[in-house]
């Protein structure tokens, strides 16, 4: 179930998508079956865990699926309410249009959310001020704020200008590496350049270098609903990326406060 709603909930603004008679269940499920949803809570200011409260329909006091509630070829519109598991008056809403062209499928889209998608996630991100700057944080929420008013290749544009920066950051450490030759760095592609960078660049980095390359052919070839549906992936390849790059460098600074510590009490018991 968890898939079946996070999928549509996480989406950006107008996201279809259909469902054919077979899984007329997971509409069902997500109108009316009690589930949870993690995310952010802006009034909370930190991340919590938002429940969907049971909502069963009925016609003349029997109970009935939801999707036999809608209408044929007439579109409807449904919210969905889910509440913070610390303060049930902190509710993030999702706004649908349903529509029904036959007995045989149903098309859902996404119309509204409230607090947006960005203003989730904005203030998950500033994180990643730490390893970004303030210049890549500010692109990597444009992206965010793009995708969530449905912009799918304008989003990829700002991701891929993220993962960009984070090459170009590790190639200026390895300039300094006595051994490195960068006349072969400038005349490798961007996936061999990456396996270059080996010893510089985060491990998930190096195994999904990949990524810029789905990236560049979002920006040039896919269209734009396909870039909507490869975001929520591509975003948290690269937010995990940012995330081994937070912990390096916490581990470091921890490191070095531990040495620091333990030099000062040798000088002082010796």
């Amino acid at each position: 179930m968890r898939d079946v709603h996070v999928q549509i909930f996480n989406s950006g603004m107008y996201y279809t998508k259909k469902y054919d008679l077979g899984s007329y269940w997971e509409v069902n499920q997500i109108f009316t079956r009690e589930y949870t949803y993690d995310c952010y809570c802006p009034k909370c200011e930190r991340g919590s865990v938002f429940t969907k409260m049971p909502e069963p329909h009925s016609i003349g006091g029997a109970s009935i699926p939801f999707v036999d509630t809608i209408p044929s070829q007439r579109e409807v519109c449904k919210s969905l309410t889910l509440h913070c598991s610390r303060n049930e008056h902190h509710t993030i809403s999702f706004y649908f249009r349903l529509y029904k062209p036959s007995i045989h499928y149903i098309e859902l889209t996404k119309v509204g959310q409230y607090p947006s998608i960005a203003d989730l996630s904005n203030a998950d991100t500033k994180k990643y001020s730490k390893v970004l700057g303030r210049t890549d944080n500010h692109e990597l929420n444009k992206a965010i704020g793009l995708f969530a008013h449905g912009v799918g290749i304008g989003s990829f544009v700002y991701l891929r200008r993220i993962f960009e920066n984070l090459i170009e950051e590790a190639h200026q450490q390895a300039i300094g590496s006595p051994e490195w030759d960068d006349s072969v760095y400038s005349s490798s592609r961007m996936n061999e350049k990456i396996a270059l960078l080996k010893e510089y660049v985060p491990a998930f980095l190096l195994e999904n270098r990949f990524i810029y390359s789905i990236l560049s052919k979002g920006i040039h070839e896919l269209s734009e609903e396909e870039c909507k549906e490869a975001f929520p992936a591509v975003r948290i390849g690269i937010e995990f990326i940012l995330d081994e790059k937070i912990n390096k460098q916490e581990e470091l600074q921890k490191r070095s406060a531990a040495r620091q510590s333990l030099e000062e009490l040798h000088a002082r018991y010796k």
